[in-house]
C-alpha cells in the first residue's frame, strides 16, 4: 500500500465542507477559531471548567481555539485534534497542498460542495483502505453498531474498512466513556471509542471522522442557516460550538442538514433546550442529527476525497446461511452477494456449479469483492469454482463475475460456528472475594453479581492459575460467547472488564479455552463521591444519554 505524500483531499465536514488546519510537527486538523461575535462566550467556558482542563492554542493568523484535555489529547467534542502539549508548544498553522502555511481556493468546478482548503496529504487513508481492529473490551451491542456502520460505508463509498492484518496505521475500536475519533489518519494506532449506548447513528458518524470529516455546523456560513442559542448551552460546553471563520475557508453550495456529521437541535442543552435552531422553516428539525445512514452530500463528499464507489453498480443482495440460487450471467457481467457472520463464526465456503460458461469467484471480509481486491479467488476455465476459510464476525462479500455467459448456475454460500459451551451452573459472587475456578477445555463456570445500591463502575478480573481463561460479562442476563456486554480473551488467564455500576445482576462466565486450573476471579465494586464523570466525546457518561445520533 503506497503511503505517498502527494496532495491530500481530506474534508472539514460540512456538508462537504473541507477545512484544514494542520499542527507543527503533529499530525491532526482543527475544526474552528473563535470570531469576535463568540469570543466572549467561549473563554467564559474556559474560566468556569477549572478542573476539566479546557485550554486556549494559538493558531498562526492570531485567533485561538478552545480545547479540552482529556490524558493528554486534545478534544473538540468528540473529535480528537492532536496532543495536548505538542499543541500548546507548537501551536497550529494553516496547510496547503504542499505543507506550506498558505492556501489556493479550488474553483466551483473542482469543489462538490463547501469546499474550503486542501489539506496535506498526511491525513488521508491510501487507497481509502482503513484497517480496523476491534479491542476485547468493546461491547457486544458496540460491535454490532460499529460493524454496522463497516457495512455502510463499505456499501455506499469507495471506502474500504478492513479487518486489520499487519498494516502499521489503524483505527482500534474500544470501548470508553463515550463516542469519540481522530480525524482523518494520524498515523499508527488510532482509538475509536464507542460506549454501549453510542448507536448506530454515532458509529457511522465517528467512522466519518476518521475518514477526515468535521460537524456540519462549524460551516463558515452557518449563520446563515442556523442561530446557536448560546444562553441555552451548558456552560462548560460552549467551546464544542466554535465556527470556521472567512479568514480559515470559503464554502460553496448548500448547507446540509441532514449530514450524518450535524449536532441534534438539542445538544449540550441545558434541560435539553434547543441549541440550535434552524432557520429554514421547511426543515423538519426533529430530523436532524438523528439519523443512521450518509446524506446524499455526505455520498458527494466522500467521492470528493476517495473518488466515485466503484461498485455501485453492482447492487449487493445478502444471503441466508447454506442458501442456494440459480443465476444466469450475460459475458463479463457481475453479481454481488454478502453473508452476515455471527460473532462465534469459524470458517466459511462459497461455491458454485454449472455445466456451461466459465464463472469466477472473489471473495472478501468485510468490505467489497472485486477482480483487483479479494481475499479468495477462483478463476478456472469453467464455472465450477469455490473459496473457503477461516472466518470472523461480520460480513462476507462474494462477487460473481461472468468471463464467459452462463446460465442455471448454483451459488451457495454458508459458514460453520464454534460450539456453544455447555451451559453452566451460576454461583453468587460476593464483590471483593477472591474466587478460585478450575475448568476443562471448552466449558465454563457462571457466577452473578448483584448490585443494589448506586455505585460508580463494576471492575471483574481473573489472574492467576494455569491455562488460558477467557471473561465474558452480561446486566440481567447471561453471558454467552456470542451475546455480552464486555469480553476479554487474552491469551493468558490474565483478563478483565470494567463496565458502569448500574443497579441490577451482572453475570459472569469463565470459559476454559482449554484446561484452567486455580484461576482466581474477582470483582471490585467501585463508588464515587463525585456522580459528574469526565467528559469524553458526545456521550453525557454520567446518564449514558446519546445526543447525537441516536440509537434506533
Amino acid at each position: 500500500m503506497s503511503h505517498n505524500k502527494g496532495t491530500f483531499n481530506m474534508i472539514v465536514k460540512t456538508q462537504f465542507c473541507l477545512l484544514i488546519f494542520i499542527a507543527l510537527f503533529s499530525c491532526h486538523s482543527v475544526a474552528g477559531a473563535i470570531d469576535s461575535q463568540e469570543n466572549e462566550v467561549i473563554l467564559k467556558a474556559v474560566k468556569e471548567v477549572g478542573n476539566s482542563k479546557l485550554f486556549t492554542v494559538k493558531l498562526k493568523d492570531g485567533s485561538d481555539l478552545v480545547l479540552l484535555d482529556i490524558e493528554g489529547l486534545a478534544y473538540l467534542d468528540d473529535m480528537i485534534l492532536g496532543y495536548t502539549e505538542r499543541l500548546k508548544r507548537d501551536g497550529l498553522d494553516i496547510a496547503a497542498t504542499d505543507g506550506i502555511g498558505t492556501f489556493s481556493i479550488p474553483s466551483d468546478s473542482d469543489a462538490p460542495s463547501a469546499a474550503i482548503r486542501y489539506p496535506t496529504s498526511a491525513y488521508k487513508w491510501p487507497e481509502g483502505l482503513i484497517p480496523y481492529q476491534i479491542d476485547s473490551s468493546l461491547s457486544n451491542q458496540a460491535r454490532q453498531d460499529f460493524l454496522y456502520a463497516v457495512d455502510h460505508w463499505n456499501s455506499n463509498t469507495q471506502v474500504h474498512l478492513v479487518p486489520r492484518t499487519a498494516q502499521q496505521d489503524y483505527i482500534s475500536v474500544v470501548d470508553g466513556g463515550g463516542c469519540s475519533s481522530w480525524i482523518g489518519r494520524s498515523g499508527g494506532r488510532q482509538t475509536l471509542t464507542l460506549a454501549r449506548n453510542c448507536g448506530r447513528g454515532a458509529a457511522v458518524h465517528e467512522i466519518g471522522h476518521a475518514v477526515g470529516f468535521f460537524h456540519e455546523q462549524t460551516r463558515t456560513d452557518r449563520d446563515r442557516y442556523i442561530d446557536i442559542l448560546w444562553q441555552n448551552i451548558q456552560s462548560n460546553m460552549s467551546y464544542n460550538f466554535q465556527k470556521i471563520t472567512r479568514q480559515q475557508g470559503l464554502d460553496h453550495q448548500d448547507y446540509d442538514y441532514h449530514s450524518i456529521m450535524h449536532y441534534r437541535t438539542n445538544a449540550f442543552g441545558v434541560g435539553n433546550r434547543t441549541t440550535i435552531r434552524i432557520k429554514d422553516s421547511n426543515v423538519d428539525a426533529s430530523r436532524i442529527g438523528n439519523g443512521q445512514q450518509l446524506s446524499n452530500g455526505d455520498l458527494n463528499a466522500t467521492a470528493y476525497i476517495y473518488g466515485d464507489n466503484d461498485t455501485s453498480e453492482c447492487t449487493t443482495m445478502e444471503l441466508q446461511n447454506g442458501q442456494s440460487l440459480s443465476l444466469n450471467g450475460a459475458i463479463n457481467s457481475e453479481q454481488c452477494f454478502k453473508l452476515k457472520l455471527p460473532s462465534n463464526s469459524k470458517s466459511y465456503q462459497v461455491v458454485t456449479q454449472a455445466d456451461n460458461g466459465d464463472a469466477d469467484l472473489f471473495v472478501r471480509h468485510n468490505a467489497f469483492a472485486t477482480k483487483s481486491m479479494f481475499d479468495c479467488k477462483s478463476d478456472g476455465e469453467n464455472s465450477n469454482e469455490s473459496c473457503s476459510g477461516d472466518i470472523e464476525e461480520g460480513y462476507l462479500y462474494i462477487n460473481l463475475f461472468a468471463y464467459q455467459a452462463f446460465t442455471n448456475l448454483t451459488l451457495t454460500a454458508n459458514f460453520e460456528v464454534s460450539p456453544v459451551p455447555n451451559d453452566c451452573l451460576v454461583f453468587d459472587l460476593i464483590a471483593g472475594q477472591q474466587t478460585n475456578v478450575t475448568v476443562s477445555a471448552k466449558n465454563s463456570m457462571c457466577f452473578k453479581l448483584s448490585v443494589t445500591d448506586p455505585m460508580f463502575e463494576i471492575d471483574f478480573r481473573t489472574e492467576g492459575g494455569i491455562g488460558d481463561a477467557d471473561l465474558y460479562i452480561k446486566k440481567d442476563n447471561k453471558a454467552t460467547l456470542d451475546n455480552f456486554d464486555c469480553k476479554s480473551v487474552q491469551q493468558t488467564s490474565n483478563e478483565s472488564c470494567t463496565l458502569a455500576a448500574e443497579v441490577g445482576d451482572y453475570y459472569i462466565r469463565v470459559y476454559a479455552w482449554n484446561d484452567i486450573k486455580d484461576v482466581k476471579l474477582t470483582a471490585t465494586v467501585r463508588a464515587s463521591g463525585n456522580n459528574q464523570k469526565i467528559y469524553h466525546g458526545e456521550l453525557l457518561t454520567n446518564k449514558q444519554v446519546d445526543i447525537q445520533p441516536n440509537n434506533e
